[in-house]
């Protein structure tokens, strides 16, 4: 083995061990209430939740039925008072927190088929008064859960041929196995598999948060995206740069 083949396999190491904090992160986030708080899909702010001015005889349409101004504010401050400030959503599980604090309180226990249905946690805090909960049946406000499903289970995939290209690359480097072929294979599967599973993600956590701001904007309901992408496209670049590394390393010994 060349000296310039060794960089290159030695630095494309280096690039998926950095892939496997990525997703590593990725993985953590939302899961417990030591989970750093800025790393996130998706924000959902409740702080202002049915916070409107009511004058006169003034009716609401909400969930499709007109509801008097004195029913709707009992019926919302009760709801309100079992809801949190905000969830936060993370791949695997979802995080809650109280107002004017960033850590979180408490979280959900992480689910491998986790999807964040924000109408039906709304609709179990409202306890009987469904009226003050819209009742849409979009898919994005129910978290889209077949699809949701899927993205977690490519980078499951991305994350173990993460783990396998490293393990055959480390040993070809030390025992100088001729598996340079495999190693190859499962570092492609890797970015690709990090690439559909990223742009997914994406996908579907701003169609969510759109949904939100479109629909649930009027009775003082907000969605804001967060730090997880950050880590879901790191893990991306880093996957496609210590792959190319890895591919000019062997095509550089084979010259």
């Amino acid at each position: 083995m060349g000296d310039l083949e060794r960089v290159g396999k030695l630095l494309a190491l280096a690039l998926w061990t950095l892939v496997l904090v990525a997703l590593g992160i990725l993985f953590g986030g939302c899961t417990s209430t030591s989970s750093i708080s800025r790393f996130y899909f998706l924000k959902v702010n409740l702080a202002n939740f049915a916070e409107l001015k009511v004058n006169g005889n003034i009716t609401l349409f909400l969930a499709g039925v007109l509801i008097p101004p004195t029913k709707r504010i009992q019926n919302t401050a009760e709801l309100k008072s079992n809801l949190p400030a905000f969830y936060t959503v993370g791949l695997l599980g979802y995080c809650q927190g109280h107002k004017h604090t960033s850590s979180f309180a408490n979280c959900s226990d992480p689910y491998i088929r986790f999807s964040f249905d924000l109408l039906s946690v709304l609709h179990f805090a409202s306890d009987g008064h469904d009226n003050v909960v819209p009742n849409d049946d979009s898919k994005a406000l129910r978290g889209y859960r077949n699809f949701a499903c899927w993205f977690i289970l490519v980078y499951c995939i991305g994350a173990g041929a993460t783990i396998l290209t490293m393990i055959f690359g480390i040993g070809s480097i030390v025992f100088s196995w001729k598996i340079k072929l495999i190693s190859f294979i499962s570092a492609f599967l890797s970015s690709i598999s990090l690439i559909v599973a990223s742009t997914s993600v994406t996908a579907v956590y701003f169609l969510v948060c759109f949904a939100i701001q479109t629909t649930l904007q009027p009775v003082g309901i907000h969605a804001s995206l967060g730090g997880l992408f950050v880590a879901a496209w790191s893990a991306v670049g880093l996957s496609v740069a210590g792959s190319l590394t890895w591919m000019i390393a062997i095509c550089c010994c084979c010259i």
